[in-house]
């Protein structure tokens, strides 16, 4: 077992949630592509030109036509 375990364990159960709720640390603004898989060039094509900042793209598979 690693040894961070109780640390990981105490920031994760005592800390995290009153983070998120004070706003000490905010999760990622996430954008869904539409399209599937069909939607990943589109995707690398924002991210090419810059087009994409503080937030993470994701595509959902399941939904290629």
């Amino acid at each position: 077992m690693p040894h961070n375990v109780e640390l990981v364990d105490s920031l994760y159960h005592d800390h995290l949630k009153g983070w998120l709720e004070r706003g000490v640390l905010k999760p990622n603004n996430v954008e869904v592509l539409p399209g599937g898989l069909e939607g990943v060039q589109a995707g690398f094509d924002r991210l090419e030109k810059g087009d994409v900042s503080m937030s993470k793209l994701v595509i959902r598979p399941q939904e290629t036509a």
